[in-house]
């Protein structure tokens, strides 16, 4: 089995099951197709910035009538046995602490992570697992055991949770995927409208699109210098990388090639590269919190939001 990389862990999940399934689609088919692009910032919450690729997920798959299951079981190994006795693979939700496999995970302590479970060897007690989003693994994905115990603890944290999805045995795959592609590049451009036409008037309780990143910086620019500053870029950093803003433009940037956009893929790859490391002088400028370090944060971050108003007007 090879397992695709994508940028959202639920996401990763049910690409890799529907590719194992005969379903060549990518990631970013998922994203778009359930509307994942639209970005926003939840005002007085310093750091709560994200897109919507979690939720698109299921819109995805309850626009295609995909019958899936997911809830809560007693996290117990004989659960997991038998939803593998009837699925090819199975999703659970871990407490990133117990996947071993990266030390990044180990950094974001308590944070939530989905991986597929595949098989389990009842001899050496461990599971066989996929993860297409690895967030520092050169490769960004992960196939291999993981103990038993570190998936049991991890799964318990979380109560238990888990997602089985069943394709019809009589769905023609290759219409599927027509469909599926067809509607996920016609939304790239509704998508990129409502990004740029994004709101940040005072009485709404959210800032969207391109101006989310904004407000956002304009909120953590009165923290500066308190105590628990560098604590704030630290959570911000993580939440930038992890719940969808960074991911929403690497899944732009999937159909930007895939479309045969070269040329203007190639200056959104680069955007997203120095989007990188503006996250990096974001979480700098918590060690040494002075307003002319965060001023600079600011400013920059002003010039990448203009150039990427510009690529993106270009589409």
């Amino acid at each position: 089995m090879k397992v695709l990389k994508s940028y959202e862990c639920m996401n990763a999940c049910i690409l890799n099951h529907m590719n194992c399934a005969g379903i060549k689609i990518n990631g970013s088919d998922i994203f778009f197709s359930g509307g994942g692009y639209p970005v926003s910032y939840k005002k007085g919450s310093l750091t709560r910035i994200v897109s919507d690729g979690y939720e698109a997920n299921f819109r995805f798959l309850d626009q295609y009538g995909i019958d899936y299951k997911f809830g809560r079981v007693s996290p117990e190994k004989n659960s997991l046995l038998s939803f593998l006795e009837n699925s090819d693979a199975i999703t659970i939700r871990m407490v990133s602490d117990f996947l071993t496999y990266d030390p990044v995970f180990s950094q974001t302590s308590g944070a939530s992570h989905f991986i597929n479970i595949l098989k389990y060897d009842s001899d050496k007690m461990r599971f066989y697992i996929a993860d297409g989003d690895v967030p520092s693994a050169e490769t960004g994905t992960y196939l291999g055991w993981l103990e038993e115990s570190d998936v049991l603890k991890g799964w318990e944290i979380k109560c238990g949770e888990i997602f089985a999805l069943k394709l019809s045995e009589g769905l023609d795959r290759e219409r599927f995927c027509r469909r599926v592609r067809e509607e996920a590049n016609s939304q790239v451009k509704r998508s990129i409208k409502c990004y740029l036409d994004g709101t940040d008037h005072f009485w709404l309780s959210r800032s969207t699109g391109e101006k989310a990143i904004s407000c956002m910086v304009k909120e953590m620019g009165r923290y500066v210098e308190k105590r628990d500053f560098r604590d704030i870029t630290i959570d911000a950093n993580f939440r930038l990388r992890v719940d969808g803003y960074m991911g929403a433009k690497k899944f732009l940037l999937e159909k930007l090639w895939e479309q045969g956009k070269t040329k203007l893929a190639e200056e959104y790859k680069a955007l997203i590269d120095r989007w990188s490391k503006w996250c990096m002088l974001l979480l700098k400028s918590g060690l040494v919190a002075t307003t002319e370090n965060f001023s600079v944060v600011k400013q920059r971050m002003e010039e990448l939001v203009q150039q990427e108003h510009e690529i993106l007007e270009k589409y």
